[in-house]
């Protein structure tokens, strides 16, 4: 008589866990890609390069800081759709964000 191996079972738990995961890693890919297609990892780089150097103009600076605080309402929308299951809501993106791309 063969004996059945319990140990590669997995619990209702074990599995709604993975899949809290799977969903939260998707949910962050998403939110990346959201970001880069804004602000492509170049641009970003060199308006951050910018901004240590003291090589913004005020006006950019401005939008550099409001370009921080999308990405930071990005993050948070990640993870509120995260922890509550609902649906991400995504912020707009403001104008000056996407100016403040092109020029860089």
């Amino acid at each position: 008589m063969s004996k059945i191996d319990f140990t590669k079972t997995k619990t209702a738990e074990a599995v709604a866990e993975q899949s809290l995961q799977q969903r939260a890693a998707q949910l962050k890919a998403e939110c990346r890609k959201r970001i880069l297609q804004v602000l492509g990892e170049h641009s970003l780089l060199n308006i951050q390069g910018a901004a240590i150097a003291g090589g913004l103009t005020a006006d950019q600076l401005k939008s550099f800081q409001t370009a921080r605080v999308w990405v930071a309402a990005n993050q948070s929308a990640c993870r509120v759709a995260s922890v509550s299951g609902d649906a991400p809501d995504w912020p707009e993106v403001p104008p000056e964000v996407t100016a403040l791309a092109a020029e860089f």
